[in-house]
């Protein structure tokens, strides 16, 4: 998906937060500031850049870099997936036996909550993520735009399956699509970034998350990058997707990279995108109202 206008306002809006949070000296924060809109210049009008996610990930590169920290979500990762947990536990079990007894309806449940745990996301400047423990209170009444009955009919069907994996606190509640998928006999690999990008999954966290618990295998993109930008990622990922039957696509920067064409064609894959619909830009590609819960199907 290429740029809109909207996108540029808002990511620029979304590092200047960032950058705001973490740097408390003002002549500070506005020499940060100059050298965010320098680097958006060059992105945009010099390398001629029409990716959202290279922007995003060189932008957020640069929040790192002159703010020295590493992390500048850690304490939001952290309260996310805390209770996240608590969530995934009330659940599991009542997932996990209609998995035996309704396959269908197991996946589609699973499905609703991955969904829902696609609200929890700090990267859109218009977008505020509701409180981890109050988005359960939706499943009742969620509607969900797409092709979700031909995405359950797919996995079902599939043998190995990939997830790439979105926010932390969503990522615990995709845990319980692995669980369903499992029980089921598939085999079930989920992709987490090296290092971080926002407040996404890394292998920092997949310790705390449990996440080996419910997949098969964790592998690293070893990238900080917005999504698994073929130039960057590992050849471990490249290989799980390539031998995978479909892949699961969890939030908005991994629509944004993988429904290109050119990426789709490499990876070679189905693609199941599962994601709110959270910004202008991505409602209209997607041709849905504007804060639609999505299953978009792009294959070949």
């Amino acid at each position: 998906m290429d740029i809109y206008g909207d996108c540029i306002p808002c990511l620029l809006m979304v590092r200047f937060r960032e950058l705001q949070k973490l740097i408390q000296d003002e002549d500070k924060l506005l020499e940060a500031s100059k050298k965010l809109l320098k680097r958006m210049y060059e992105l945009i009008h010099i390398e001629k850049t029409t990716s959202t996610i290279k922007i995003s990930t060189e932008l957020f590169r640069l929040v790192k870099t002159v703010t020295q920290c590493s992390d500048p979500y850690r304490d939001e990762k952290i309260l996310a997936n805390t209770y996240a947990k608590q969530l995934y536990n009330k659940l599991r079990e009542n997932i996990v036996r209609l998995s035996v007894e309704n396959p269908q309806k197991a996946v589609f449940e699973a499905l609703k909550i991955s969904l829902l745990g696609n609200t929890l996301d700090f990267g859109v400047a218009t977008y505020t993520p509701p409180r981890v423990d109050d988005i359960v209170k939706e499943l009742s009444s969620m509607k969900i735009e797409g092709d979700v009955f031909e995405a359950i009919d797919m996995l079902l069907k599939a043998k190995h399956i990939v997830v790439v994996l979105d926010n932390c606190g969503e990522a615990v509640l995709d845990r319980l699509i692995a669980d369903v998928l499992k029980t089921l006999g598939k085999n079930v690999v989920a992709i987490v970034k090296g290092s971080s990008f926002q407040n996404d999954i890394t292998m920092n966290e997949v310790e705390d998350t449990g996440l080996k618990e419910s997949f098969d295998l964790v592998i690293s993109t070893n990238s900080d990058a917005a999504s698994i930008v073929i130039e960057e990622i590992s050849s471990d990922v490249i290989e799980a997707i390539k031998k995978s039957d479909v892949v699961l696509s969890k939030g908005m920067a991994n629509y944004e990279y993988l429904s290109n064409p050119r990426v789709l064609e490499f990876f070679g894959r189905p693609i199941i995108f599962v994601l709110k619909a959270k910004c202008r830009p991505i409602a209209r590609d997607l041709g849905v109202e504007l804060g639609s819960y999505t299953v978009k199907v792009l294959k070949l």
